[in-house]
């Protein structure tokens, strides 16, 4: 009998769940509309970009909606001058292997095309695995007549596929941070018309090494190093000063202790020693032909607020300065935890987002350095609000027992604990899904009782039958 009686309730309490999950997605969604009228109305929304110009400065872009672009130093003055507020192209410089760097890749992120410059040209594609150090090849194809020209890997070129012991080996996902060349992604090469775009070779860490690839001589040769090197990067320096002036094409090479910025033949240009604090860290750096190069971390703001360094050329950090943008103040923990609550009323679905979701976002984004010290800060930010959804909770569920007990349903229990771990959602889902019983005064005692039995709840005196109507039929 008890076992029947809890699997008939399995249908309703799956039934409440699923309706106060669609209560609280509407929920959701009608909050995020009022949220986004509120900031709409109470100010016109900014954005804040943070870019170096060609004088090695920090310089904040701004954006807002019917008011337009505009720009500010750091000490918050108005910059108006074109060439002062002319931004640099940056060289992003991954650190070491990081965990979330592997992630398997789609398939479009698996190949990378580039021409050769030829007449024809020929399309070479670089074809890589997608798990973490797979393996890689090149393959080419002659444009016009789409016959294949051969494959190049470690040993340079071949008529054939070659073996996997001939291949590359990439050894993170990032490919930013393994090949620097005029790649572009997918399998649609871009035709360069300008001999100073006509860039034929290419640079890739394989296995610990640097390789120069060069698709015009068909060659593939290492790169003798100082160190290991960490990442490879394009490098863009301007030809002088004026605006429009154009690209030199660089290459920078990242090694454990420092950077070397080569030409495309693979001549040295220039040393920059990486100060220890950036040595694990990934970086942007800019301005790298000035006396003080820039080493900016965090560059889009979206974690931590922007770090810029300014290195002299002992690897010595000369200034340094943090960067609040208007568009990514940092966030508050408790703040965020209240606003949570308030959109997520329900203890069973609040703690698993805020103390295992949030943690673990945490340590994939790099904020934290693992799950325990993320689920610290969450924890001491959570807890109150965590507390008074329980307590709310518990207060409703109370209520639920009661009702329950009061006109006699079955269930009573399992429905209080349903309440207490869904919260204001699955008191929703509670009350729209059931049909309530029909209650009558007991003429006796006075007191609301349901009229599912035919006598009183708690003075059991039998109810009155109803009055006849004459219509009654009789057997």
């Amino acid at each position: 009998m008890h076992h029947h009686a809890s699997k008939s309730l399995v249908k309703p309490l799956l039934l409440a769940g699923m309706i106060g999950s669609g209560a609280l997605g509407v929920w959701l969604f009608a909050s995020g509309i009022v949220v986004s009228i509120v900031d709409q109305w109470r100010s016109s929304p900014k954005w804040e970009y943070l870019e170096i110009n060609g004088q090695g400065e920090a310089i904040i872009r701004a954006y807002q909606v019917n008011v337009g672009f505009s720009y500010r130093d750091l000490a918050g003055q108005p910059v108006t001058d074109p060439l002062t507020v002319h931004a640099l192209p940056g060289t992003s410089l991954p650190a070491a292997d990081a965990a979330h760097f592997q992630n398997p890749l789609d398939w479009p992120d698996r190949i990378l095309s580039i021409e050769d410059a030829q007449m024809p040209p020929n399309f070479w594609y670089l074809m890589r695995e997608g798990q973490p150090n797979g393996h890689a090849y090149f393959v080419g194809f002659n444009s016009e007549s789409k016959q294949q020209v051969g494959y190049l890997g470690l040993a340079g070129f071949r008529s054939t596929l070659p073996p996997r012991e001939e291949q590359f080996v990439l050894s993170t996902q990032k490919v930013g941070g393994n090949i620097a060349g005029n790649f572009r992604p997918g399998a649609q090469p871009y035709i360069y018309a300008t001999p100073e775009n006509e860039i034929w070779t290419a640079y890739l860490i394989s296995g610990g090494k640097l390789f120069q690839v060069n698709f015009k001589l068909r060659t593939v040769q290492p790169v003798p190093l100082p160190e290991e090197p960490v990442s490879v990067e394009m490098a863009n320096q301007p030809i002088s000063d004026a605006l429009n002036s154009g690209y030199r094409r660089e290459v920078a090479i990242r090694t454990t202790n420092q950077i070397i910025v080569m030409d495309y033949e693979g001549k040295t240009l220039q040393t920059i020693l990486v100060p220890a604090e950036l040595r694990d860290q990934g970086f942007d750096l800019f301005a790298w032909w000035k006396p003080q190069v820039v080493m900016v971390t965090d560059m889009a703001g979206w974690v931590h607020p922007p770090q810029v360094y300014w290195v002299n050329d002992q690897g010595q950090i000369a200034r340094h300065e943090t960067v609040i943008l208007a568009s990514n103040p940092p966030a508050d923990p408790r703040l965020i935890a209240w606003g949570s609550a308030f959109l997520l009323p329900a203890p069973l679905i609040y703690a698993p987002a805020l103390l295992i979701g949030l943690p673990l976002s945490n340590v994939f984004d790099g904020s934290q350095p693992a799950y325990a010290a993320a689920l610290t800060v969450w924890w001491n930010a959570c807890w109150p609000a965590l507390v008074t959804l329980c307590v709310l909770g518990i207060a409703l569920s109370i209520y639920v027992y009661g009702r329950h007990q009061r006109v006699s349903e079955s269930g009573s229990l399992p429905w209080a604990v349903f309440i207490a771990l869904m919260g204001l959602p699955g008191l929703i889902g509670y009350v729209l899904h059931r049909a309530r019983p029909a209650t009558e005064k007991c003429a006796h005692c006075g007191a609301v009782t349901s009229r599912n039995r035919d006598t009183c709840l708690l003075c059991n005196t039998e109810f009155p039958l109803p009055p006849l109507k004459s219509i009654e039929i009789f057997a």
